[in-house]
This record gives structure tokens, sequence and C-alpha cells, in this order.
């Protein structure tokens, strides 16, 4: 990928899995295009959809209708989140909200609220686009 452009974070739904791909784009030329080939989360880990844990799911960033192919197989009508970060690092994400996201599997332990015990929880400053993460 070129240095210096606009590039996009997108997840994808695939199905039953939710999103549990994702790829990175970047812009040049006036347009959008791939800059890595989509890239499978490990078995049984997908972004979750709950706003509580994923606040990306509420912004913006959610597109819906949306289409794409992957290894030959044609998806349409799915949703999908992406996040722009800027040449100078910041984000288009709205500067006075918490951007954060919350991998977790699909299965497994649960805590008393009914979410999964074992999560992977990366929240992106918009103001910097610096990601950290946090774990339980």
């Amino acid at each position: 990928m070129a240095q210096g452009g606009r590039v996009r974070w997108e997840f994808a739904e695939t199905g039953s899995n939710g999103f549990s791909i994702h790829r990175l784009m970047e812009f040049k030329n006036g347009a959008w295009s791939p800059g890595s080939k989509w890239v499978e989360l490990p078995d049984n880990v997908a972004l979750s959809t709950n706003l509580s844990r994923s606040s990306l799911m509420g912004t913006n960033t959610l597109l819906t209708n949306a289409s794409f192919s992957r290894r030959r197989t044609n998806f349409s009508n799915r949703r999908m989140i992406g996040v722009t970060f800027l040449p100078d690092g910041t984000t288009l994400l709205p500067s006075a909200s918490s951007s954060f996201l919350t991998l977790e599997p699909l299965q497994g332990p649960k805590d008393g609220s009914g979410n999964s015990a074992n999560w992977l929880c990366v929240v992106i400053n918009p103001a910097t686009g610096r990601a950290e993460t946090y774990r339980p």
C-alpha cells in the first residue's frame, strides 16, 4: 500500500459466522481499491454486534446492502463496517464518541450478563488513529 494516502479497515458479515473477515482498502486515483485480500479471523471468532461491546456498530461506519467477492463467492446484501484513517493519522470517526470494537468467540463461556467471558477490545482514538487493545 502506498504511504501518505487514505486507508480504510473493513469488517464484513459473511453469514452464520457474523463479522468474521476483514481487509484493508486504499484510496487512490479517486476511488477505493483493495489494499489486501480478505483475511479470515481464527475459527469461532467474530466481531461482536452488541453496541455495548462494539460502539462502531452504531455509528456512521456501518454500511448495509454491501456486496463483495471472496474466494469465488459473491456476497450481497451484507452488513459491513469501515474505519477510515487519513494521511495525518486522524480518522473520520466522530471525535466526541468512544470508538471501539470487540472480537469474541462465537461459542464458549459467558459472564453473568450473557456476554463472552473471553474477548479482545480494540479502542481507536479518533483524533490520532492510535489503537489500544484490552483483554479480560
